[in-house]
């Protein structure tokens, strides 16, 4: 392959320096930059952040396009400044990333073994509560003193419990906004997919970007407003033919926060394949309401005679999938 003959040429060159573009992912973390057998940085992006996947925000949260970062590089007789620069704030971020000249394996201080081994921590004055106003029938929103770290908060693990059944209803990963400017604090989380006039147990857990958890955390407990969890109708649960329309009604949904609608084979996991339609919802009084017309379908050849199809609600912009209905085409 030419990335392990790219690699296996560089890798006799300790003094070698590579930039990486494509990344989209912020300066701000300690683990844009490598060392093995050289030196290999990421150029972050001067358009739109892309992050990791399974958080509550998304891989692309709803501020991604505010990210525009550089690096400048300064080169000296005997080392090599690299700066991260927010072009979108005037201003740095982090520290310089620093290289020894002459380049020496044994003197790189960027590689595996810097792994960072202090966790993030909560002080006592932190607090966690719930934003009653934002509460839903499905879901609760949390509002929390950021935590500490010596380098950097990268996200929180919430786990939720069912005060009445002692079980784990729910587990969620959020960004700590490292990538906004400035960080929010407090931090604002939607916890969706929950269950209506129920009561809960809310701890959250700081991780820092080498994943190491905080010994500590902070609680708090919250219920869901009344409500009938969120339900798909649709007008047919046989259509006719791959050209026959269906009316679809969506209720007990929320106001757009990048929802949306897609069309799946029954068995078909979202995520793992792409949809056959989809489409963002439009929210009036708590319901959405549209027409799926088969003509709009993207993957237009997995839609035939004889199968059966799902269609699903999801909240954000991922796959939290939350109602589903199914019909068949005869």
């Amino acid at each position: 392959m030419n990335r392990d003959l790219f690699y296996d040429t560089l890798k006799k060159y300790p003094q070698v320096i590579t930039f990486s573009g494509h990344t989209h992912y912020p300066l701000d973390d300690p683990r844009i930059i490598h060392q093995k057998d050289f030196t290999t940085i990421g150029t972050s992006t001067g358009a739109y952040l892309w992050l990791d996947a399974g958080r509550i925000q998304g891989e692309v949260p709803e501020v991604a396009d505010i990210l525009n970062q550089a690096l400048i590089v300064e080169v000296y007789e005997n080392k090599v400044l690299i700066n991260r620069r927010d072009i979108h704030n005037n201003d740095w971020t982090g520290e310089p990333f620093e290289i020894s000249v002459p380049a020496n394996k044994n003197s790189f201080k960027y590689t595996d073994a810097r792994k960072d081994k202090k966790p993030p921590f909560f002080t006592n004055d932190a607090m966690l509560s719930i934003a009653n106003d934002m509460t839903s029938a499905t879901s609760l929103s949390i509002m929390f003193t950021q935590a500490k770290d010596n380098l950097l908060v990268h996200d929180y693990k919430v786990i939720v419990t069912n005060i009445e059944t002692k079980e784990v209803a729910k587990e969620y990963l959020g960004f700590s906004e490292f990538y906004k400017d400035p960080v929010p604090n407090p931090l604002m989380l939607n916890l969706e997919g929950l269950a209506p006039s129920t009561t809960y147990d809310i701890e959250v857990f700081a991780l820092d970007a080498y994943g190491n958890i905080s010994t500590n955390s902070i609680k708090a407990i919250g219920r869901t407003k009344k409500g009938e969890p969120i339900r798909i109708t649709l007008s047919k649960e046989k259509v006719s033919g791959i050209e026959e329309t269906l009316d679809v009604v969506v209720e007990g949904v929320r106001a757009p926060k990048s929802d949306w609608v897609g069309l799946y084979e029954v068995n078909e996991n979202p995520g793992e394949v792409e949809s056959i339609w989809w489409q963002y919802t439009e929210v009036s009084g708590g319901t959405c309401k549209f027409t799926y017309n088969p003509k709009n379908n993207v993957n237009a050849a997995r839609y035939k005679q004889g199968s059966t199809y799902k269609m699903v609600y999801f909240y954000g912009s991922g796959y939290d999938a939350v109602a589903s209905a199914t019909f068949r085409i005869e």
